[in-house]
């Protein structure tokens, strides 16, 4: 039995059976969950190991400590007490192993009992300069600007009104010395993107054009991306990875079915508002920051060797390797450079994601590896299919 013994969760205890496994930390999808702001979601595993119980710390931020040491892992006695983030004492009581423990209906939790997940705050806005300033209270076109607001993509965004269809907008503007060269490639841009509808996918209205600006009008939402989401937060609990991984199915069919090479995204063309609501932002800038590095990881081994983005299997490898970061806290593979990752995509096989994560289900596992099959022809068919595995997923179990 594990007891923690001070503390917000003190009295709260475990038993485990011989063969078990229990993971604590302050999520409720640990198996002994404490709520305490100094420990990690899921902090640290307890197994048993050729007869032996072992605490084996999961890379938590403050650390597993046996007195003085911080440990990776350690083997416990009966009677031993270790620390989590050094503030909560947790006592091994080991001769209490022998009764199986009830066996427990795997349900994840409902939205409102889930964990609140943290998304990132707002970054500071830059201060607004010169002609930009002098929009607040004014109009652009028919849109009248009513405030600068954080942005989805290299332009100024603002919070703007449309009175004619009663509705608020989202306006990114463009000063013309800035974008002049790549005029061209902006209005080529907007008619790529404003046909794909779907409410997953940022809807890209119009392009106007005076005053010395040129501006992209597009539907209003307010969010941070998933790219600064999985650098903050790490884990992503499974229900909300799944749903987020839905979401990214849905739009990718429509991308699909538009020609949009969405085999090339990766988690910084996603955008989440504070339910985990989600906005693909297939519509990219001209004069946009080159991708980094890291967009390869992403990517199928045949899109890295210069095949066809547009391809469905392209797409459900792209949803996997998303899908295996929410729940393993990495991406599925690492590099330096493009030809890294292509190398790493053909030869290498990811971590097994419940070696990260060992709260995901068999039945997810195996889709994700599914999903990342080297072979396309091994992937699901395309992002519908995909989904509907997801879906069955989430279904409980006894």
């Amino acid at each position: 039995m594990l007891r923690v013994t001070s503390g917000a969760a003190a009295g709260q205890e475990r038993t485990l059976a011989p063969g078990e496994s229990l993971t604590i930390g302050r999520s409720e999808e640990a198996d002994l969950p404490v709520r305490d702001t100094k420990i990690s979601r899921i902090h640290c595993r307890i197994e048993q190991r050729d007869g032996r119980w072992v605490v084996t710390d999961l890379d938590s931020r403050n650390g597993t400590w046996v007195g003085a040491r911080r440990v990776k892992e350690h083997p416990l006695a009966d009677g031993d007490t270790f620390l989590l983030g050094r503030s909560v004492p947790v006592e091994a009581h080991l001769k209490e192993t022998k009764a199986a423990p009830e066996r427990r209906r795997a349900v994840f939790p409902s939205r409102k009992d889930e964990e609140p997940v943290p998304i990132p705050a707002p970054e500071p806005l830059p201060e607004l300069q010169g002609p930009l300033a002098a929009l607040l209270g004014t109009s652009l076109g028919e849109f009248r600007i009513l405030e600068q607001v954080q942005p989805l993509g290299p332009g100024t965004f603002f919070r703007a009104v449309q009175p004619t269809l009663n509705r608020h907008v989202l306006v990114e503007v463009f000063p013309d010395a800035s974008i002049a060269p790549a005029i061209e490639a902006l209005r080529s841009e907007v008619r790529r993107a404003a046909p794909v509808l779907h409410p997953c996918v940022l809807q890209i209205f119009d392009l106007g054009e005076g005053r010395g600006f040129t501006w992209v009008t597009m539907e209003f939402f307010q969010g941070r991306s998933l790219g600064r989401v999985l650098r903050e937060t790490h884990f992503v609990p499974i229900p909300k990875a799944v749903q987020v991984a839905r979401r990214l199915t849905e739009a990718f069919a429509t991308g699909i079915d538009h020609g949009v090479p969405v085999g090339a995204c990766s988690p910084g063309d996603a955008w989440l508002d504070e339910e985990f609501d989600v906005k693909v932002k297939f519509f990219r800038e001209p004069g946009s920051p080159p991708r980094p590095v890291g967009h390869f990881a992403y990517q199928a081994p045949e899109v890295l060797a210069g095949g066809d983005a547009t391809e469905p299997r392209a797409a459900v490898y792209t949803v996997g390797a998303i899908l295996y970061h929410m729940l393993a806290a990495a991406p599925p593979l690492t590099g330096t450079t493009r030809e890294e990752y292509a190398r790493r995509a053909r030869h290498d096989t990811p971590n097994p994601v419940r070696r990260a994560n060992i709260k995901v289900s068999p039945i997810l596992a195996r889709i994700v590896e599914q999903a990342l099959a080297k072979d396309p022809v091994r992937r699901h068919e395309g992002v519908r299919d995909l989904d509907r595995e997801l879906q069955r997923a989430l279904q409980p179990t006894i």
